[in-house]
């Protein structure tokens, strides 16, 4: 689920299940005292977990400034809470990130020289490479010379927005991963393929195939429904050879298409297009060449869906705009000539709303929308409404709303079993609402009755959308339980030959990637009203319910916060946006297994027990696992500091000379020596520093050749204290008395992403800036030689520096000391000569988020890069 994922409270029994505990077995006579056994176990692991109520608080804390987009008040100073990913990039007083400066930063990344780690040489870019021309993007950077390979995930997948099907050719078919990118499968998703790698933005959101020439594709960018890590897109691309290639639409360069929600295409004219933007509604007659805007959104938070008659000569087309306020459904006639558009149902309380034709009857038009009224409901379910009248004004009919009488009904879009667990008997019920982030709704191409919805789970309802059946369940156990799908629900597609009887096919694309099931004409589970321990909702459904399978067959698109690897080089993990934390082995891309639920963040291991290690949730949720990931224990214990000092993503450290030693900061540093003890006596945290931080830790460095000499970089709720780096040459002994020194190597207020000390040279030390240049500060990769006093920019300059573009991460070459790699928002970058001259390194890498790139140092030695969108790479130095 969307940021913060509340399994991490081990209040609830669906935590345990997630975590590891395990599930009822539908039809097992011993369902029932398993379930009790379950019962039973969480309330030990309550008691024994005294910081779980903390972590939960803090992930609600963190979950309401987020669906709010209200600000947090830390250390008494407004903080934009709007995003993690923002905030790790926007320069003070900025709002939005400018889709230009990743077009100037790619621009200038086209001129730099290439630089093929795998053959350890430079290669001349083609001058007709589409590298040089950014609008314009292959199918891939192999070509470029010896390229990294992909390690995986591809089977976890990861957030799907966009699903399309070839119409004839239904084994063919293309899926929008809003952070990696476009790929395309030709065997009915056993397999898929990345294409464009290099675009200049791979973010995409929406996608649109002409039925008259399935060989022209259309690519929306930018995921504009406010969700923390949306990223903001760079237009319409446009493909006329099925995909391989693509080009940026001139016309869609501005301010109007950085979020394309929708694009649709007249029956009338393949020249005539309609999307959906932040700012409304526009209309192009001549296939994407120009746009004119035929409905402003802009005072409503933009326009999310859009649905178009295909099934007349004159034809509606409709418009539902507004999120976080007021909104309405459009309606206009589908003409290349004048347009009026007409408010033709608002009803009070409308948020963001999904629309669904029924295919066999497009007459009838269905409608979901989330609340923007205070209370339970607010961002859940406010109703679902029908009109069989094209959606005349006067004609929508109220089919169910979050007053119905059966409580299945009213949570489309909340977590449905956090709504029931007092009924369930897990907990207190709660109501987490997600519909301005995850709202769709999809219609039986052969029954005008029969519709779709999803939410952070999918429902059905058989009856015109008057009541409802969970189709599936977030919280089964993946593998086990045919009910489970992937929270988080964004795409629904049938199958071009759906019939309703020999085909029944439908896909899903959600957080986790792309689901199907084989018959979407099973039943589902209603629940009896009112809900009882017996219900389905509780866990408890019946055989032969709709069943899902994952289509992720090497379909590499998983975001990662940070990861780690084992000693031998060929095993790693990692933490990731909305699919935990997740291991995986070289040779097996599609078999990586998740070892821990929700939100994965930093992770670390013992290299001489790979049994223990340790991962996190969001906040300050860190734990250990003594058994290779099985189970947990919380790992916070001395920490009195407030947790709301603690980053969305915390960032903790190992001492790279002694596994026992770690490091952990909110708004002070924290240290333990306790690490490896087992059992751990007493407290495990101890405070290392007089010194309050005055913001919020970012990153933590530790020398790796002399555990005394640590670095902590803070750059969130600090103001102009943000980009500082704190250090002590006595971290190892260092107390709540010890004072730490402190510098800026950029003189702004800023984002200290990476501190890495010099594995050769004890005195040097790198750190990254992930915030962009600003007017008091540029710079995103800096060196200082005396431990921090002082600092050099080492960005380069002309065709040889670092473009303006957020710097994650940055590793040293242990045994070539001058061998720098940093990792990027668009990729990686190398330099060879300490940083004097830098090249980009995307021999067979995409155009992605990097967040850490780390080094196997012996035999044979490896560089790996954990992706955010496009999982992980591994090239051999």
């Amino acid at each position: 689920m969307e940021k913060s994922r509340l399994i991490a409270g081990a209040l609830m029994a669906v935590t345990c299940v997630v975590t590891g505990c395990g599930r009822p077995v539908p039809g097992m006579a011993a369902n029932a005292e398993r379930k009790r056994a379950r019962v039973e176990a969480l309330k030990e692991q309550l008691e024994d977990e005294p910081s779980a109520a903390e972590r939960l608080t803090t992930l609600l804390e963190w979950q309401k400034s987020r669906r709010t987009r209200a600000a947090t008040k830390p250390f008494d100073q407004p903080q934009d809470a709007l995003t993690y990913f923002l905030e790790m990039r926007l320069p003070e007083g900025q709002t939005t990130i400018t889709p230009s400066d990743y077009l100037g930063a790619l621009q200038q990344a086209a001129q730099m020289p290439v630089f093929s780690t795998v053959d350890n040489s430079f290669i001349s870019a083609d001058p007709q490479s589409p590298l040089s021309v950014p609008s314009v993007v292959s199918t891939s950077s192999t070509s470029l010379g010896g390229a990294w390979s992909a390690m995986g995930p591809g089977n976890i997948g990861g957030r799907t927005r966009a699903l399309l099907i070839h119409p004839t050719v239904p084994t063919t078919m293309w899926a929008g991963a809003v952070a990696g990118g476009i790929w395309k499968t030709t065997d009915g998703g056993s397999t898929w393929t990345p294409k464009a790698d290099l675009l200049i933005n791979i973010a995409v959101n929406s996608m649109l195939l002409d039925p008259r020439d399935p060989n022209t594709l259309y690519a929306g960018t930018g995921e504009g429904f406010f969700n923390g890590d949306g990223v903001r897109g760079a237009g319409i691309l446009k493909s006329i050879d099925g995909g391989e290639t693509w080009s940026q639409l001139p016309s869609t360069t501005g301010s109007d298409f950085f979020y394309v929600q929708k694009i649709v295409m007249s029956r009338g004219s393949s020249q005539r297009l309609y999307a959906a933007t932040r700012t409304g509604v526009f209309r192009s007659t001549d296939g994407g060449g120009s746009w004119a805007k035929v409905l402003n959104g802009t005072a409503v938070n933009g326009c999310m869906d859009l649905a178009i008659q295909t099934d007349r000569a004159l034809a509606m087309v409709f418009a539902a705009c507004g999120t976080f306020v007021q909104g309405a459904i459009y309606r206009a006639l589908d003409t290349s000539g004048t347009q009026t558009w007409t408010s033709v149902h608002a009803p009070a309380g409308m948020g963001r709303t999904s629309l669904a034709l029924a295919p066999s009857n497009q007459n009838i038009v269905y409608a979901m929308s989330a609340s923007i009224v205070a209370g339970n409901f607010q961002d859940g379910l406010l109703g679902v409404y029908r009109s069989a009248a094209s959606g005349a004004p006067g004609t929508w009919t109220t089919q169910v709303t979050n007053a119905s009488p059966v409580v299945l009904n009213r949570l489309l879009l909340s977590n449905p079993v956090y709504g029931a667990l007092s009924a369930c008997g897990f907990g207190t019920t709660q109501f987490l609402n997600q519909g301005w982030y995850d709202n769709v709704l999809a219609v039986d191409p052969a029954n005008p009755d029969m519709v779709w919805a999803g939410g952070i789970d999918l429902f059905r309802s058989d009856d015109a959308g008057q009541n409802w059946g969970q189709a599936s369940h977030w919280w089964f156990t993946p593998g086990v339980d045919p009910e489970f799908a992937h929270a988080d629900n964004h795409a629904l597609v049938f199958h071009p030959q759906y019939n309703g009887t020999t085909n029944t096919i439908m896909f899903n694309g959600s957080d986790g990637g792309i689901f199907v099931t084989n018959d979407a004409r099973a039943p589902v589970s209603y629940s009896p009203n009112p809900i009882t321990a017996a219900s389905p909702v509780c866990g408890n459904t019946a055989p032969g319910v709709v069943a899902w399978g994952k289509k992720n067959n090497g379909y590499q698109v998983t975001q990662f916060y940070d990861g780690a690897v084992y000693p031998n080089g060929d095993t790693f993990f990692g933490g990731t946006q909305d699919n935990g934390t997740v291991r995986g082995a070289t040779g097996s891309p599609n078999t990586w297994s998740t070892i821990s639920g929700g939100d994965g963040g930093y992770v670390a291991l013992n290299p001489s027990n790979t049994n223990m290690l340790w991962t996190e949730f969001t906040g300050l949720t860190i734990q250990r696992s003594l058994n290779g990931g099985t189970s947990y224990a919380t790992f916070t214990s001395g920490i009195t500091e407030s947790s709301g000092n603690f980053l969305f993503i915390t960032p903790f450290a190992q001492d790279p000379s002694n596994p026992s030693r770690m490091w952990i900061g909110g708004a002070r540093p924290w240290r333990t020596a306790k690490a490896t003890d087992n059992p751990i006596v007493g407290n495990v945290w101890t405070l290392a520093s007089s010194t309050f931080l005055a913001s919020r830790t970012t990153a933590i460095g530790i020398s790796p050749l002399d555990s005394n000499r640590v670095y902590f970089g803070v750059g969130s709720g600090g103001g102009a204290v943000n980009g500082t780096v704190f250090t002590t040459n006595v971290g190892t002994t260092a107390t709540s008395a010890t004072p730490w020194t402190s510098s800026k190597p950029r003189a702004d207020s800023n984002v200290i992403s990476w501190i890495a000390p010099d594995p050769v040279v004890p005195t040097i030390v790198y750190a990254t800036v992930s915030t962009f240049n600003s007017p008091t500060g540029t710079g995103h990769v800096f060196k200082s030689s005396d431990a921090g006093a002082t600092w050099t920019n080492i960005d380069g300059a002309g065709v040889t520096g670092i473009p303006d573009v957020p710097v994650h991460t940055i590793v040293v070459d242990p045994l070539d000391n001058q061998r720098l790699y940093v990792g990027t928002d668009i990729g990686v970058f190398v330099s060879i000569d300490g940083g004097a001259n830098w090249a980009r390194e995307n021999t067979g890498f995409a155009n992605v988020i990097v967040a850490k790139l780390t080094i196997k140092n012996t035999a044979p030695r490896y560089i790996y890069a954990f992706t955010h969108g496009r999982s992980l790479f591994r090239a051999p130095l």
